[in-house]
C-alpha cells in the first residue's frame, strides 16, 4: 500500500509539474510597443505586378500594414512568435530547420513552405487545404500549436491597444476601426507583392543576360528530356503559379498522408502541392518534411530512388518514348530497386540541371528592405 501512496504521489507530483511549465509556456510576455521603422514615402508594392492576375487588390499602404503584421509578435498567443519567425526573408520566406517551432516551441509536422510568387487562391499548403488567400493567412495565426489565438476576434482589441496600428488602418482602409477582415485583406496584400522575377532565368527571358553552358545545358534537361514542367507548370514565368498535386513517390506507406488528411480518400495518400522551383537556392531544406538537405539528394530521388507507390503519379511512372522517365530512346528502360523508371542521369547531367535550378533563383528579393522585418534595429 506504501508503494501505491508512494507511486500516486510521485504521479500527482509530475502532473502538477506539467501543468505548471504548460502554464508558464502559455503565459504571455508584454512586449513593449515598439514602433516599426517604416519610410516617410511607403514603399512600391505595386510595379512589379503588372500584368499579374492577383485577384487581390494591392496598394502600397494595405501592403505596408501587411508588412508591419507579418512581423508583429503580438498576433501570437503569448507575443512569441510572428508570421515572419517560420517565414524568413532571407530564406525566401521559408525556414532552414525541418520543423519550425510554434508559440510555445512545439515542432510541427510539415516543412515551412516559401511565400512568393501567389496568387489569391489555388491550392495553398502543402495538403492543397486552402483555396483563399485571405482565409488563408488567418489559419497559422489561429492554429493550435502555430501561432495559438484561437479566437481570433480577440486580436482585434488586441491590436487597437497598440498606438502604431491606429493610423495605420486608416491610411490602409481609410478608417482606424481594426477587424479580422482588414488583417486578413492587410496581410494578403503584402504576401501579394512578394514577387521572384529577377533571377538570372528572368534577365536571360528578358534578354538582358546570358546563361552559362552549365545552366543553359540544364535548361535544355529540365524542359526538353526530363519535362520538369509537366508538374512544375509556367504561368507568367513564376513556376507553380497555379501549383498542383502529386504523389512523386517518397514512400510506400506514408506517416503523412497528405491531401488524404483532407479529402479522406486512399487514392490522395502521398498527394502534396508541388512546390515552386524558384528560390531555390536559398529554401533547403527540401520536401513537405524537409527529409532532403540538399538539391543534389532531391535531383537523386527523381533519377533513381523513386518508391512504388499505388499512387505515384503518372508523370514519375510512365515509361516516355522519346525521354523523361524511363529514357527510353530505343533502349532498355532501366529500373531502380522498387521496380520504377529511373531517369539515367550521368553525374555531369545532375549537376548542369542543379545549375540551372540555381539560376532560377532571385537574389534581390531576398534582401529588398520593403519585404524586411521593421521590428529589426
Amino acid at each position: 500500500m506504501k508503494n501505491v501512496t508512494v507511486k500516486l504521489s510521485a504521479m500527482a507530483a509530475s502532473v502538477m509539474l506539467l501543468v505548471a511549465a504548460c502554464k508558464r509556456d502559455t503565459q504571455r510576455t508584454e512586449l513593449p510597443y515598439e514602433k516599426p521603422e517604416l519610410p516617410a514615402t511607403s514603399f512600391d508594392y505595386t510595379s512589379n505586378l503588372s500584368g499579374i492576375f492577383t485577384g487581390i487588390e494591392v496598394t502600397n499602404d494595405k501592403a505596408t500594414l501587411g508588412r508591419v503584421l507579418f512581423y508583429d509578435k503580438h498576433l501570437s498567443f503569448n507575443n512569441a512568435v510572428s508570421c515572419g519567425s517560420c517565414h524568413k526573408q532571407e530564406k525566401a520566406f521559408a525556414d532552414d530547420k525541418r520543423f519550425s517551432e510554434g508559440f510555445i516551441g512545439e515542432i510541427g509536422a510539415r516543412n515551412t513552405p516559401p511565400i512568393f510568387n501567389l496568387t489569391s487562391g489555388a491550392n495553398l499548403f502543402w495538403d492543397a487545404r486552402a483555396n483563399n488567400l485571405s482565409d488563408m493567412v488567418l489559419m497559422p495565426i489561429k492554429h493550435r500549436e502555430e501561432m495559438g489565438l484561437e479566437d481570433i476576434k480577440v486580436l482585434e482589441n488586441k491590436l487597437a491597444e497598440i498606438p502604431y496600428y491606429p493610423e495605420l488602418f486608416k491610411s490602409a482602409f481609410g478608417s482606424k476601426k481594426i477587424t479580422v477582415n482588414k488583417i486578413s485583406e492587410a496581410l494578403a496584400s503584402f504576401l501579394i507583392s512578394i514577387r521572384a522575377n529577377n533571377s538570372p532565368y528572368d534577365k536571360a527571358m528578358r534578354g538582358t543576360h546570358t546563361l552559362n553552358p552549365e545552366q543553359q545545358r540544364g535548361s535544355t534537361l529540365y524542359f526538353t528530356k526530363l519535362h520538369c514542367q509537366e508538374c512544375h507548370k509556367d504561368a507568367n514565368n513564376t513556376f507553380s503559379y497555379m501549383p498542383e498535386v502529386f504523389n512523386i513517390g517518397l514512400e510506400s506507406k506514408y506517416k503523412d498522408e497528405g491531401r488524404k488528411g483532407i479529402t479522406n480518400s486512399s487514392q490522395d495518400e502521398g498527394f502534396f502541392k508541388a512546390p515552386q522551383l524558384r528560390n531555390l537556392a536559398f529554401t533547403a531544406p527540401y520536401m513537405h518534411d524537409g527529409r532532403f538537405a540538399t538539391l543534389e539528394e532531391v535531383v537523386e530521388h527523381y533519377n533513381s530512388e523513386v518508391v512504388n507507390h499505388p499512387n505515384v503519379s503518372r508523370q514519375l511512372s510512365e515509361v516516355k518514348p522519346f525521354g523523361g522517365w524511363g529514357n527510353n530512346n530505343g533502349g532498355q528502360v532501366v529500373r531502380n530497386k522498387h521496380g520504377m523508371p529511373t531517369l539515367e542521369l550521368t553525374e555531369d547531367d545532375k549537376k548542369d540541371l542543379i545549375a540551372f535550378l540555381k539560376a532560377m533563383s532571385d537574389e534581390s528579393m531576398v534582401k529588398d528592405p520593403k519585404f524586411a522585418d521593421p521590428f529589426k534595429q
